[in-house]
């Protein structure tokens, strides 16, 4: 056995997402636990450092948060809006994505997280 047993590939972590919904009156926010993958620190640091990183075979590259978020994002609980929960499944995952707010929050999150810190490095524009 050898350290790299500790952190399989289906090894997943949770943390509390805060997610702002821009609104005219007021902001909606909503904070799901969200279940994430880990990566290894080869991988994070490429797309930490604004390059591309292989994930499962794919080139998920460093500015693609959907592509990112595709990989890692495994679930949520608690989640929930006007009182009924937000299931996790294929389809929520892929509307989830297509939203900036929701996308950006979860990226956020995921870095600061594995990493101990916000994301950074020499990343140009962000494509949310």
């Amino acid at each position: 056995m050898n350290i790299d047993d500790i952190f399989a590939k289906s090894d997943t972590f949770s943390a509390v997402v805060e997610i702002n919904i821009p609104g005219d009156a007021t902001d909606r926010t909503y904070r799901p636990t969200v279940k994430f993958r880990y990566l290894d620190q080869d991988q994070l640091d490429a797309l930490m450092g604004g390059e591309s990183a292989e994930i499962d075979g794919d080139v998920i590259e460093a500015n693609n948060d959907e592509g990112l978020l595709d990989k890692v994002l495994v679930g949520w609980s608690g989640w929930k809006v006007n009182g009924e929960e937000i299931q996790y499944d294929e389809s929520n995952h892929a509307k989830a994505l297509r939203h900036p707010p929701i996308r950006a929050a979860m990226v956020m999150k995921f870095f600061e997280r594995l990493s101990g810190g916000a994301r950074g490095g020499k990343r140009g524009k962000r494509k949310n």
